[in-house]
């Protein structure tokens, strides 16, 4: 768990990629999917790929969030799409990997549904806490919990996704009860951390930086086997 990864997989519906590219594609529009909000981690990264890609393409790509449901709307609204080459999902590593896991049904098939195109972005997450809380590492933040027992929260996307998971593997092995906050979108956690109604946020790169860097928010820890470059000055959970 603590070389968690943030990987994110375009897919493209199966069949339909090579066909379109053989009548010439794309001669109209691209939609691509993100299961994630406007201003989160996967959208930031969906949305610099697709510019970049419809300069390269010459085509118009419309990004399409359906957040919700742990990723399975966006999913199912993908896996019906037509498989014509115009459709694309944004899909993070969740959505593929623990969701067949973690839900008893879903209304998509990962490997019948979706053929992968490429992994655009793979990174670590950030442990951060709100400036209010007086810790600077993971460990000050075990002993100030079980000094203060109740008066910390997490912020999190849901048990059923990396930072639900990542927030209750973190209390389980150092044996704290930090309490879990589930939010339908991570933006309005992030919100509640920083105005303090919650105290620690688990965020992908693209939106820990920007609150790392006004000091809205501290790191305390990166989830990655070594320290992030550009980050140095941030542990790897690996080291605590």
């Amino acid at each position: 768990m603590n070389r968690l990864l943030h990987a994110l997989l375009v897919a493209a519906l199966l069949g339909g990629f090579a066909g379109a590219q053989a009548q010439g594609w794309p001669t109209r529009p691209i939609r691509v999917i993100v299961s994630f909000p406007a201003g989160s981690a996967p959208d930031i990264v969906c949305r610099f790929v697709t510019e970049r890609l419809s300069r390269a393409v010459g085509q118009q790509i419309i990004v399409d969030n359906r957040p919700g449901s742990g990723n399975v709307i966006a999913a199912q609204a993908a896996a019906r799409s037509a498989p014509d080459g115009y459709n694309f999902f944004c899909a993070t590593a969740a959505t593929l990997v623990s969701n067949p896991h973690t839900f008893k049904s879903l209304p998509y098939d990962p490997a019948r549904d979706f053929v992968p195109v490429a992994m655009i972005a793979k990174g670590p997450f950030f442990v951060l806490v709100h400036p209010s809380v007086p810790v600077k590492t993971l460990a000050e933040l075990v002993a100030y919990d079980k000094a203060n027992p109740g008066k910390l929260a997490w912020a999190t996307d849901g048990l059923r996704n990396f930072t639900g998971m990542m927030a209750a593997w973190l209390n389980k092995i150092a044996g704290t009860g930090i309490l879990t906050v589930p939010y339908a979108t991570m933006p309005l956690g992030i919100q509640d951390t920083l105005a303090g109604r919650t105290q620690l946020v688990i965020l992908a790169v693209p939106a820990a930086a920007p609150r790392i860097r006004s000091g809205e928010l501290r790191p305390l820890a990166a989830s990655f086997a070594k320290r992030v470059p550009g980050y140095e000055d941030v542990p790897a959970i690996s080291e605590t």
